[in-house]
């Protein structure tokens, strides 16, 4: 798997998505839906066409169209995705910034936002 990931990092520059820190506590919320991009921007949507732009965890990155966890490929754009996190809505993003060690770009803002712990499994 490792070499898929490294054959599709050659092909595609790989985007650094919104990161977060070590965090004391995790939030333990369960997030389902599907992944998707606009631009930089990397969401959840859910089944109502609600959406939010993920916080992921220090490490994940964007090649191509691979989720992708240090040398692992977690995910494709288009999977049913379940993240553990917690949501955090726009009037609360002074508070999100100060856990960000990856920011979010400005033109993913203006949403809510999934502080995510990681992808726990692909479709339930």
């Amino acid at each position: 798997m490792a070499l898929a990931v490294l054959a599709v990092a050659s092909c595609a520059p790989a985007v650094q998505l919104p990161a977060h820190g070590p965090l004391g506590a995790v939030p333990t919320a369960l997030l389902t839906g599907r992944l998707t991009a606009s631009g930089p921007c990397v969401y959840v949507e859910g089944v109502q066409q609600d959406r939010w732009l993920v916080i992921w965890p220090t490490g994940y990155q964007l090649v191509g169209d691979a989720l992708v966890s240090g040398d692992r490929r977690v995910a494709s754009l288009g999977d049913t995705v379940r993240l553990g996190g917690g949501e955090w809505p726009e009037g609360e993003f002074d508070s999100l910034r100060r856990l960000l060690v990856v920011p979010v770009p400005d033109a993913c803002r203006g949403g809510d936002y999934w502080l995510s712990s990681g992808v726990l499994s692909g479709a339930p």
